[in-house]
């Protein structure tokens, strides 16, 4: 959507009363009463507003063609020479930890006890060597509770450069699962395991969960797949330029 620079200030008024109340409504409600005669954007406007305000300071939009910072070539192509030279490397990818059920409503305090006594404990019981925690990457999404200030700060002290995610050292293009193993193998092949017959309650849907888990853990060759199609897609990403890639795969 354009928007005139007349109209931006007034919507960054309007935003102003959302960032003081946490209320894209209330902030739609003020735009509607101060432009009667103006077409009222949609609460989730103002909501997207703030959070790009947040992210980068600016209301203005980053331009398109400006290089993604995880997904560059010169970034792939490390990744592929790493593999190709340390191929043990790659071999840490064949551990599958948990699952672990997070709460329904998860705020930053709640996953910061997570990262901080729960996920050391799953680590232990997966007998993950000190050695290859000191050189695991961490990666999480955009969740409001990933980006709350005391949980950056604990993965800045515990990972340093070594996580991704909004808000760290290394961010991760918005709506871009092509080269995340988790979103192009591991949660499709997850609900076809756990729904492959109707769930009937909760209680049977964490079981089915964990049974799940367990049957991918123990495939090694699975595993082994999913990380020959990783190096494939860094393969095709960089074929492409970084632009959509998976008519090549």
């Amino acid at each position: 959507m354009l928007v005139t620079s007349a109209t931006q200030y007034d919507q960054d008024k309007s935003l102003v009363n959302f960032r003081r109340n946490c209320n894209g409504r209330a902030a739609q409600r003020l735009y509607a009463e101060r432009h009667p005669v103006r077409r009222t954007p949609a609460h989730t406007m103002f909501a997207h507003l703030h959070q790009q305000l947040c992210e980068t300071g600016s209301f203005q939009k980053a331009a398109r063609n400006r290089d993604r910072t995880a997904r560059t070539e010169l970034n792939e192509e490390i990744v592929l020479d790493m593999v190709e030279t340390t191929p043990s490397l790659s071999t840490r990818g064949d551990h599958l930890i948990g699952p672990y059920i997070l709460p329904d409503h998860l705020t930053g305090s709640r996953y910061l006890i997570f990262l901080e006594q729960v996920l050391p404990e799953l680590l232990d019981s997966a007998h993950v060597t000190a050695a290859t925690r000191t050189s695991m990457w961490f990666q999480q999404d955009g969740a409001l509770a990933h980006f709350s200030i005391s949980v950056r700060n604990h993965l800045d002290a515990t990972y340093g450069e070594r996580w991704i995610g909004r808000g760290g050292p290394v961010h991760w293009p918005p709506r871009s699962p092509d080269l995340s193993c988790l979103d192009y193998f591991f949660w499709g092949q997850m609900k076809s395991l756990v729904y492959e017959t109707p769930v009937n309650s909760a209680e049977e849907l964490v079981a089915r969960i964990s049974a799940a888990a367990g049957e991918i853990r123990n495939t090694p060759e699975m595993l082994s797949n999913v990380r020959r199609s990783m190096k494939r897609r860094c393969e095709a990403c960089i074929t492409c330029g970084g632009h959509q890639f998976e008519h090549l795969l």
